[in-house]
């Protein structure tokens, strides 16, 4: 006698049922994913904005230290200078407000990208004569030997710490100046001056900081004192200095301008975002000798 086989039969609503379960799976999972890389992406834009923040105040805290003591300097004879030459660099950067060829210049975010920014800002039909500071490196000239000291500091020691776009034009591989990879931030690698006292390595032959480099630490036991504080590059962040007055006083000089305006700028292609990021300071700061 042949024993009856006991099948089971699937119905149509138990294949629904299961469909309906792994899509529901499905999106769950995919929603899931979806906060979490949004909270990944704010958690690097957070980051992002703070270290920027960070470089705008580092750069209008080294505008005010060095103008703070070129005014108490100013009673002092030129031998006796030790900020005021940082400061006249500084000023010898600041354009004319003429040159700014309307409000759209100015504002980054009227920009498609931050290298459209850069063409703007560095490439001015006028010729705009961004900067930035090199905050580890803020020597006073006193620090210098030699029978020819101020012009030592002035030729070897400035262009170190008050870094100018000479050529007034932005160039992504060549200049200083370069648009950002990740967030707005100053390179640094090894500084050597020959004939001064803040060589940091006077026989160290590997100046740049390449990858070979034997270490990336600071007081290399083995090899004297090693500091990195020479910008090889400033990424995402620049300085343009504006002369300016508010008596219709000329202003086609630094001398006569009333107060200089530095616009203390960033641009960067934040993550998560289709459009760049921008953060810009103002920092505005008098000219003793005329409102005097």
């Amino acid at each position: 006698m042949m024993k009856k086989r006991k099948q089971k039969i699937f119905s149509g609503d138990s294949l629904i049922e299961v469909l309906l379960g792994i899509t529901v799976f499905s999106a769950v999972s995919v929603g899931g994913i979806a906060i979490m890389n949004s909270g990944l992406n704010q958690a690097q834009r957070s980051l992002e904005i703070t270290m920027a923040r960070n470089e705008i105040d580092a750069q209008a805290e080294a505008l005010r230290f060095i103008h703070n003591n070129y005014i108490a300097e100013r009673e002092f004879s030129e031998d006796k200078w030790q900020f005021t030459d940082l400061w006249n660099k500084i000023v010898d950067s600041t354009i004319d407000p003429d040159d700014i060829m309307g409000i759209d210049t100015m504002n980054l975010n009227n920009a498609n990208s931050c290298e459209q920014a850069y063409n703007e800002q560095f490439n001015g039909a006028n010729g705009r004569t961004p900067f930035i500071i090199n905050t580890r490196f803020v020597q006073p000239r006193g620090i210098l030997i030699g029978n020819d000291a101020k012009q030592k500091y002035r030729d070897d020691v400035l262009p170190e710490i008050v870094i100018v776009n000479p050529l007034k034009t932005y160039d992504a591989k060549n200049s200083k100046f370069r648009t950002a990879e990740t967030y707005p931030r100053i390179i640094y690698g090894f500084l050597h001056i020959n004939g001064t006292t803040i060589d940091d390595m006077d026989t160290w032959t590997r100046i740049n900081n390449e990858s070979t480099d034997t270490s990336l630490s600071e007081n290399i036991a083995s090899a004297g004192k090693l500091y990195y504080r020479q910008m090889k590059a400033a990424e995402g962040i620049w300085i343009l200095g504006v002369r300016g007055d508010n008596d219709n006083r000329a202003h086609n000089n630094t001398a006569n301008a009333e107060f200089y305006d530095f616009y203390i700028r960033t641009c960067w292609n934040s993550t998560g975002m289709n459009t760049h990021s921008t953060i810009t300071t103002t920092v505005r700061l008098y000219n003793p000798g005329v409102i005097d």
